[in-house]
């Protein structure tokens, strides 16, 4: 019934997405949508974004940003980043996703589309039969006719979940790291850095001061960033890192995600 709407798949973050694997697999081009997928609504590009887009253009993408803000507001994001840009696109209607593909010169079977709203953002790339990639969005507010959108989101996304359900593996002490990242990729499985996560969420010295320790820090960071994580399909391998303290409680918590690994 709401397979029409269904994203490829789902990640916590565009950050996330194994970007270097999807050009083995051979696409060639991205399109991002920005408020929310890249920076939170207005923003301009931040060092993660920018770090982000210089990685991929050293990949050898060619990437363009689809928007339906004004002229404005994709100049602020991309001048930092500087790549091909479309502003009052006009989402979900095909005429933007093709004229992305034909400023970065591919097709819609090589280039991959990343955005937050499934009706606003992967439907669009549904429609074309392009390979879609949802994000959780930054930043829970948002303007009232996103917030509607959401509520209309909910049973799409809850079927797509549940359709798509798979095992996640969390990993934490000495199987850690590089061992997390080499099983993600040896089980096509999505690979989470949850320290990279907290402080992309939540600021790094905030973060990092709490993370000093880990018992009061959880119930105040890693709980809520873990309980998010869970309204994802799964697949996932998450990296809590060699100095995680895996007291019964945190065991407890992080089981319901699936299975640990040390």
């Amino acid at each position: 019934m709401f397979d029409i709407f269904f994203p490829t798949i789902e990640v916590v973050s565009a950050y996330d997405i194994p970007f270097e694997r999807y050009y083995q697999l051979g696409y060639r081009g991205l399109i991002f949508d920005i408020d929310n997928t890249l920076v939170p609504h207005g923003a301009k590009a931040d060092n993660n974004a920018i770090e982000l887009f210089e990685r991929l253009k050293s990949i050898g993408f060619k990437i363009c940003l689809l928007s339906n803000n004004d002229k404005e507001r994709v100049d602020l994001f991309n001048k930092d980043v500087q790549v091909n840009s479309i502003y009052k696109a006009g989402k979900p209607s095909k005429k933007g996703y093709l004229k992305a593909c034909e400023m970065c010169g591919t097709n819609i079977e090589n280039t991959i589309f990343i955005g937050d709203q499934i009706f606003t953002d992967c439907f669009g790339a549904k429609m074309l039969g392009m390979m879609s990639i949802r994000v959780l969005p930054i930043n829970p507010k948002e303007e009232i006719q996103i917030v509607l959108k959401r509520y209309l989101e909910k049973p799409v996304l809850g079927s797509f979940r549940r359709k798509n359900k798979k095992e996640n593996y969390i990993l934490f002490g000495q199987a850690s790291d590089l061992k997390a990242k080499e099983i993600a990729e040896k089980e096509d499985k999505v690979y989470i850095n949850l320290e990279k996560l907290i402080i992309r969420k939540f600021g790094e010295n905030e973060a990092l001061l709490k993370l000093k320790n880990s018992e009061s820090c959880f119930v105040s960071i890693v709980e809520p960033v873990i309980k998010e994580l869970i309204k994802l399909s799964g697949n996932m391998v998450i990296d809590l890192g060699e100095d995680f303290e895996m007291t019964d409680y945190n065991k407890k918590l992080i089981e319901r995600l699936g299975i640990i690994r040390n």
